[in-house]
């Protein structure tokens, strides 16, 4: 069974492939412009709900050990709940690095290993390494247009002409990336939780 934070997530990213959806009804020459627009929205909605699924299925932790009942945990509890808190009004970038240590300063917790044969469109990404990279470069794809840059050039958003773009295919793959994403993180972070704490797994 799935967190209630991927349970969330989901309902996310539902709504950002809708915008997908309606992005690739706009054939039209004359609607190009729209078309765009509404493709870096379903972008950063993608990036949105990977970044809220990231701070509150760490928060889940608190909340899934129990003892409620023992006024000192309850106190130490609070205490590191409110930490989490505050690291996670931090955590303004979900690129790799952030998210590992997010997790790491909540958790003890590295999300990294778990990271590894993660398709991105037709294309597997075998190691950790190229999982953290394509996160990262969907990351700087979203940065630049929300802050007026030139789009970086990647292999997966360059078109033939040489030139950057998106389309529905690159969206879908997005989308199917950090779905991926967030299912083996959320099944290793929920082991985790049973392993660190003794209890079975809180979902």
């Amino acid at each position: 069974m799935p967190s209630a934070s991927k349970v969330e997530y989901d309902a996310h990213r539902r709504r950002a492939d809708l915008i997908v959806k309606h992005a690739g009804s706009l054939v039209k020459i004359s609607m190009a412009e729209d078309k765009a627009i509404l493709l870096h929205a379903a972008l950063a909605a993608h990036v949105a709900a990977w970044d809220a699924y990231i701070k509150a299925v760490v928060m889940k932790k608190y909340h899934s050990v129990g003892r409620d009942q023992d006024a000192g945990y309850a106190q130490l509890r609070s205490i590191a709940e409110d930490r989490a808190k505050e690291a996670a009004k931090k955590l303004n970038t979900p690129n790799a690095d952030n998210v590992r240590g997010f997790f790491l300063q909540c958790s003890q917790f590295d999300p990294w290993p778990n990271w590894a044969n993660i398709k991105f469109g037709s294309e597997v990404l075998p190691s950790s390494l190229n999982v953290r990279e394509r996160v990262d470069q969907v990351l700087k794809v979203r940065h630049s247009f929300s802050h007026g840059f030139p789009m970086p050039v990647f292999e997966w958003n360059q078109g033939q002409d040489g030139a950057t773009k998106l389309n529905v295919a690159i969206l879908k793959s997005v989308s199917g990336f950090f779905a991926a994403l967030v299912d083996r993180t959320d099944v290793a972070y929920s082991n985790h939780i049973s392993t660190t704490f003794a209890i079975q797994r809180p979902w």
